[in-house]
């Protein structure tokens, strides 16, 4: 979003205000610390990637309607 203050980003956080909060702290979490938001995909290792889709599909479907 890139300080991009349309009315279409405040769409896209739907109340989620904290989600770079949430991020760092999934990360955390993982034991993943050293990877930072800014973090580009093709720079972690194959284990790494997998660890992060895993716990990205976990932690996102937590978010999901009951």
């Amino acid at each position: 979003m890139d300080g991009d203050v349309s009315e279409s980003n405040f769409t896209r956080l739907n109340d989620y205000w904290n989600i770079e909060e949430q991020a760092m702290t999934a990360l955390a979490q993982w034991e993943m610390r050293h990877i930072t938001l800014n973090t580009t995909l093709n720079t972690l290792s194959g284990e790494e990637k997998r660890k992060m889709l895993y716990d990205s599909i976990c932690w996102s479907e937590s978010f999901l309607p009951q």
